[in-house]
């Protein structure tokens, strides 16, 4: 959409998150509707929750495509067998009946125990933690002040801080907690299953999980009680209620809303008819029905703002088949929406507070510490916005995303004393991609930044991107990088960037493990792989920690922003070619349907031969876990490969040295986690993923500042006044970051640093044949970005076959490119 919004592509209206209305209203993309007639007979039938999530700076710009909030979900057969007969209404007493259920060994149909009683929703993503807010909002925890400013964490009777002590109570202490709330993507579908007793859910979805299409629990219970489809779809096993406070009496959740606004360059004559739109699809139609979310509820479940629909017969009858409409409408007036999604760095904090409260759950630090950290970060943001209105900082303006701040500043400090050329450096938090996509809508000064690869061609195709080519010094780089780097920073002909730095996939495996399973080299074929990790399976290799490795071979396979680096990897290591040149895509009838039989190789690794763990489509914690000795396989960036074998951070380095009485003093490295290149389906096949970061110029550059701005450019991600690499060989050296620049993998420094950890031969070897995304240059390729990612994990667990899944992929590949043209 943002895209579409700088092209100015024609479009009257569309569906608006409320996540975003904030940055959208203010990049003057929405145009407000309450001065269109009709709009008045809509205010005092919203919930409040609803109209002030489609307000923003006292205007409305919205009518509710859905809205919902957050429910407390609880099995009522456990709790009976556990000897309560209500819920829960206190964090309290909720610890006491998990404790019991847990004690009382109740099973799921499936027949297993209930180990842990409760899941929540604390795994990162983009929507942020829905459970954190719900929690909060239900024991009445004002956050913010009205100004953003945050109240925590010395907010009223420290109410946020114990909220996080109890939640890191109830996974370390009592063990009601299920830890992988941290990771796990399909709670919903555990609490249908009946393999946990307590929950936080989405409403709507309560019509799933009693739905005996979906759910085990509820067939379990209608079948024993020998009812059939045709007289019952639904049973009422999974209860909602208020959700669990500090103290009785309180209580809250959070609310959130989807809408439809309009386009602040909706064309001038279709302006009512798009309005009329609007109010068909968000308010009532001719007739004055709220037809559009009576028929969204009736056929989805989806929630509806209206607050006149909950007295409706026909809704009260729906709603009671799976849930309770007096609840509902109780918690639609008690709902509240995030208190800071209109501040400006609300996507920043998204992206900020999710790691600091994963580091409280994992005791990583105080609840009372992370929370001070995340109010430190929200202040520190407000004052970021309040310098954007100070004055332009005097000499080159730079910007970049906060990977090692302060070692980027002293690189612009030395390039200072070089040069005596001022630069003005900051450091952008947060979502980077859209907080930099605001600052180029907004034109705020800026004459070169850090670009990435996966955002490159739509920011040159924005233009807010500016090619080098003609600078002084332009024609010097264009010889010495690798292919794959310099195509990353090309397009249409015009080269925009030098590198920040560059990497690939590898292929990494513990020799240790390898040796103990009777294999003296790396499997070069998947089939070899196969072989290798049923050994190492059947020979019950352990970690340092005494576990044994059940699972060789862990993948990345969770969706993140990035993609499926490893999907990529295993493709271009056994030379698939998955699009042609003009970006139509080739598999799922590739060369020899290599694609297809990668992706079946996966398959049968989880579920025929039990060698590659299921975690591989949830778990963040592959680079842990090969330091931890909990796998002997994996694919990793390259310069991690340093971390993985390094003693301050790899148990598998650390017990390595120390038993061979090895001190620090002596090494800080155990090439234990061996490189190799990534296994094929032929062994005379090679290739693998590569990516790059750059620098560029910006579009607006200030004239007066080019040539400076082009020199720190040259300095940064190319050569210093002296003709040295200097920063690429500083990154390196401190970092271990990737090197685009095939001049510098011959010097003896770096041979000498990278043996320490890596194979130097081997990483020259397959810089070589690196490869990048073949269709990361397509414009619609953020939008194939989002739509594969689920697809092939339908195939990883079985959903649907590789070719079926390819199929579908290619399918939308042909018609994005339709739409994009």
């Amino acid at each position: 959409m943002v895209a579409l919004f700088v092209g100015k592509t024609p479009f009257d209206c569309c569906y608006v998150r409320d996540d975003d209305l904030a940055e959208w209203v203010e990049a003057g993309w929405l145009r407000p509707c309450d001065d269109l007639p009709g709009v008045d007979q809509y205010l005092d039938d919203i919930f409040d929750y609803n109209s002030d999530a489609m307000t923003y700076g006292g205007r409305r710009y919205g009518l509710p495509y859905y809205t919902d909030f957050t429910v407390w979900l609880y099995n009522e057969q456990m709790l009976e067998a556990a000897g309560f007969d209500a819920p829960a209404q206190t964090l309290d007493e909720l610890t006491e009946q998990a404790i019991k259920v847990k004690e009382a060994r109740v099973k799921s149909p499936d027949g297993d125990v209930i180990e842990h009683p409760i899941v929540l929703g604390f795994r990162q993503n983009v929507t942020g933690f829905g459970d954190w807010w719900s929690l909060n909002y239900a024991s009445e925890v004002d956050l913010f002040d009205d100004d953003f400013n945050p109240i925590f964490p010395d907010d009223e009777g420290q109410r946020a801080e114990k909220i996080l002590q109890w939640l890191v109570d109830g996974i370390h202490k009592h063990r009601i907690i299920n830890i992988n709330s941290l990771t796990m993507p399909d709670i919903r579908e555990n609490i249908a299953a009946g393999r946990q007793a307590f929950c936080l859910m989405s409403k709507y979805d309560v019509e799933w999980i009693n739905n005996r299409e979906n759910s085990a629990v509820s067939e379990t219970y209608l079948s024993q009680r020998g009812i059939p489809e045709t007289e019952a779809l639904h049973a009422k096993v999974i209860k909602m209620a208020r959700l669990p406070s500090l103290e009785p009496g309180q209580h809250g959740t959070l609310g959130w809303t989807r809408m439809y606004s309009l386009t602040a360059h909706c064309r001038e004559e279709r302006l009512l008819e798009a309005w009329e739109l609007m109010q068909f699809l968000g308010g009532k139609d001719a007739t004055g029905d709220y037809y559009t979310a009576r028929r969204w509820f009736q056929l989805r479940g989806l929630g509806f703002a209206f607050i006149s629909l909950m007295d409706d017969p026909e809704i009260i009858a729906l709603t009671e088949k799976w849930g309770d409409i007096k609840l509902v409408k109780e918690l639609s007036k008690v709902a509240r929406i995030r208190e800071n999604i209109k501040a400006p760095w609300f996507p920043d904090f998204n992206v900020y507070y999710q790691p600091e409260i994963q580091k409280i759950l994992l005791r990583q630090q105080s609840p009372r510490d992370g929370l001070g950290r995340m109010a430190k970060r929200s202040l520190a943001s407000l004052g970021v916005m309040a310098g954007c209105l100070q004055k332009t900082p005097e000499g080159v303006i730079f910007k970049g995303w906060p990977y090692e701040p302060d070692l980027v500043r002293e690189n612009v400090e030395y390039f200072k004393r070089q040069t005596n050329i001022n630069v003005a450096y900051e450091a952008v938090s947060g979502n980077y991609h859209d907080k930099m996509v605001a600052l180029f809508v907004g034109k705020a000064p800026m004459d070169c930044c850090y670009v990435r690869d996966d955002d490159f061609v739509e920011w040159v195709e924005a233009g807010w991107l500016r090619p080098y080519e003609g600078l002084p010094g332009a024609d010097e780089y264009g010889d010495d990088l690798f292919d794959y780097s310099l195509d990353a920073m090309t397009y249409e002909g015009k080269r925009y960037g030098l590198p920040y730095y560059t990497d690939f996939t590898i292929w990494v495996y513990n020799e240790q493990m390898l040796e103990a399973a009777g294999f003296e080299q790396p499997a070069r074929t998947l089939d070899e792989l196969t072989e290798q990790a049923i050994k190492i399976k059947e020979a019950r290799v352990k970690s340092p920690e005494g576990d044994v490795v059940e699972y060789p071979i862990m993948l990345g396979f969770r969706q993140v922003i990035t993609g499926f680096t490893d999907w990529w990897a295993l493709n271009y290591a056994s030379e698939v070619d998955l699009f042609d040149d003009d970006i139509n895509p080739i598999f799922p009838d590739d060369v020899d349907r290599r694609a297809e039989q990668i992706l079946q190789w996966i398959t049968d690794g989880i579920h025929k031969h039990a060698i590659i763990d299921i975690n591989s489509l949830t778990s963040p914690l592959i680079l842990d876990n090969v330091s931890a000795g909990r796998q002997a396989f994996a694919m990793i960036n390259k310069h991690d490969l340093e971390r993985v074998n390094s003693r301050e951070d790899s148990a598998v380095a650390e017990s390595y040295l120390r038993a061979r009485g090895i001190t620090e003093t002596q090494a800080s490295y155990a090439k234990v986690i061996k490189m190799a290149p990534v296994p094929s389906i032929e062994p005379d096949q090679q290739g693998t993923l590569g990516w790059s970061r750059m620098y560029s110029l910006t579009a607006h550059c200030r004239e007066e500042y080019l040539l400076d701005a082009w020199r720190l450019v040259q300095f940064l991600g190319g050569r210093d006044a002296s003709g040295d690499y200097y920063t690429a060989r500083r990154w390196f050296r401190l970092r271990g970051l990737g090197i685009a620049f095939r001049s510098l993998l011959d010097d003896p420094e770096i041979i000498e640093q990278t043996e320490q950890w890596g194979d130097a031969n081997l990483i020259k070897e397959l810089s070589k044949v690196a490869r990048a995304r073949e269709n990361i240059r397509a414009p619609w390729f953020p939008d194939f970005n989002q739509y594969y990612q689920p697809e092939i994990q339908k195939v990883l667990i079985r959903q649907l076959s590789p070719r079926d899944g390819l199929a579908r992929i290619a399918k939308r590949c042909r018609e994005l490119k339709k739409e994009w043209t």
